[in-house]
């Protein structure tokens, strides 16, 4: 292939010190994302510029699917009119269809009391998120290169962040999108980015575009030294000019040479990902029609099981669990953070990700895979039975309470302790024996040392006498043995 993209193959093997053959999965990946519909963030600049031309050449090329611009005015600037005119001539000259949206950022920044910078960042994601749906495409795709990493991490170092090298700027990365900043927010879905450009530096999209008379605007906010990561921009250019190579230090970070079927959305043949797409589509819907799926309602996986698990193993564990919970697989970013801190996870410490709707969690035993807003956070409901309304008890107890949580229901006799049921977020105290008599144990303390996830410790069905003393806890609901205290 000649042109434009093998241009930018040829500078991206020589910055991760990697043949062109190597390069062969990203060039897969991103012709299929094509196909299944990509939009590109177009700003205007020489990155995005850059980034629309790149993605049209190949699929010309690959008489794929074009790719589709999107266009945020944050209003901003005074000239900021003429990055829009820009874009829209692009979209003209390669015969591709696009977005123009116009936000107030600084508005915005000032009624939702943040920073200027996350304000604007939040209206970008958000709307692209919307022209994403709106073209009906499954990816987006922004100019991010290796020195925005750079830039980052070095940001990240000044405020003392803890967050890895390896999950800064990933080449593909799965973005939950909100509505809005408010507390009556709500999730808008996921929004499935990549960023082809990590592999240059701006040296390289400047080469490029000059050498391709590729048309681009300067953004005169990029010269302010208001904003920090204008500021280390304007630094870290003398590092530059004594040889650093950005590229060549994301390309060490990040675990990039993954075969095609190892990111998200993504099939081994291109080719036949309509055709795979469809029959899977008939095959559901065939089991659908056939049979009542019941799903369940929370996955545990044993400690013994994840914590030895490799990075493919850990991922097949994943797929498995939420396919169970009738939800897609998380992206391949959520997948390493869980690895990464699988490992330093210490005593008292735990894991809480959240992919959208899809929760992980533990406390360093079992992991729990869960849904937001799933079973696992309903209240329970209880039920009063005696002699006289229950004809499916036959036992010498005329008194209890069924219980109903996570789709089962139990019968609990109260006929001797007058006994009531309850959440537990509603009790406080279980006996505890020692040497010297019974004393208080906080349940909150219990159900924590058990390793029992948020939603389990606040809606667990448990047993209290007339004092408040809790009798039993229903573990028996997550497959567990209930626990039972007695007075002394």
């Amino acid at each position: 292939m000649g042109g434009l993209f093998s241009a930018y193959l040829d500078r991206a093997a020589k910055n991760t010190g990697t043949s062109r053959e190597s390069l062969l999965g990203i060039q897969r990946m991103l012709e299929t994302q094509l196909m299944q519909g990509l939009v590109v963030a177009a700003s205007g600049g020489p990155d995005s510029q850059l980034l629309l031309h790149l993605l049209h050449d190949l699929s010309r090329t690959r008489d794929l699917r074009p790719p589709i611009a999107f266009h945020l005015d944050h209003s901003l600037r005074d000239e900021s009119f003429l990055d829009a005119e820009l874009v829209v001539r692009t979209l003209s000259a390669l015969d591709i269809t696009g977005f123009l949206e116009v936000q107030d950022a600084a508005g915005f920044a000032r009624r939702m009391r943040m920073n200027l910078e996350a304000a604007a960042r939040f209206l970008r994601y958000r709307d692209l998120f919307r022209a994403t749906k709106l073209a009906k495409a499954q990816w987006c795709s922004t100019g991010h290169h290796a020195q925005d990493f750079l830039e980052t991490v070095l940001m990240r170092w000044i405020r003392s962040s803890g967050k890895p090298e390896s999950e800064i700027l990933p080449l593909t990365q799965t973005m939950p999108i909100w509505s809005s900043f408010r507390k009556s927010k709500r999730l808008l879905g996921d929004l499935y980015l990549v960023r082809p450009l990590l592999f240059l530096n701006r040296a390289d999209i400047q080469e490029l575009v000059e050498s391709w008379n590729i048309a681009s605007r300067h953004d005169t906010s990029n010269d302010s030294a208001e904003f920090l990561r204008n500021r280390i921009r304007i630094q870290m250019q003398s590092l530059m000019d004594e040889g650093l190579n950005p590229a060549s230090l994301w390309s060490v970070h990040h675990d990039w040479m993954v075969s095609s079927s190892g990111i998200p959305g993504v099939v081994d043949n291109p080719a036949a990902t309509k055709n795979q797409a469809d029959a899977l589509d008939h095959a559901a819907q065939a089991r659908e029609a056939g049979s009542s799926v019941i799903r369940p309602s929370f996955v545990r996986i044993p400690a013994e099981l994840w914590r030895e698990a490799t990075l493919m193993e850990l991922g097949a564990m994943l797929n498995t669990s939420f396919r169970r919970l009738g939800v897609e697989m998380v992206g391949r970013p959520v997948l390493q953070e869980l690895f990464s801190k699988k490992y330093g996870l210490a005593s008292g410490q735990w894991i809480r990700i959240s992919a959208g709707q899809r929760q992980i969690w533990s406390a360093g035993k079992d992991l729990w895979i869960y849904l937001s807003g799933g079973p696992l956070e309903k209240m329970p409901e209880f039920q009063r039975y005696s002699q006289q309304n229950s004809e499916r008890r036959q036992s010498a107890d005329t008194q209890g309470w069924l219980i109903r949580w996570l789709g089962q229901e139990r019968w609990y006799s109260s006929a001797r302790d007058s006994l009531e049921p309850c959440a537990a977020r509603e009790a406080l105290y279980f006996p505890l024996q020692g040497n010297d008599g019974t004393h208080r144990g906080r349940l909150k303390t219990l159900l924590q040392k058990e390793s029992l996830p948020p939603p389990v410790r606040q809606n667990l069905p448990v047993l209290v006498d007339e004092e408040g003393w809790v009798r039993r806890a229903c573990l028996g609901f997550l497959g567990l043995q209930d626990r039972v205290y007695f007075l002394a």
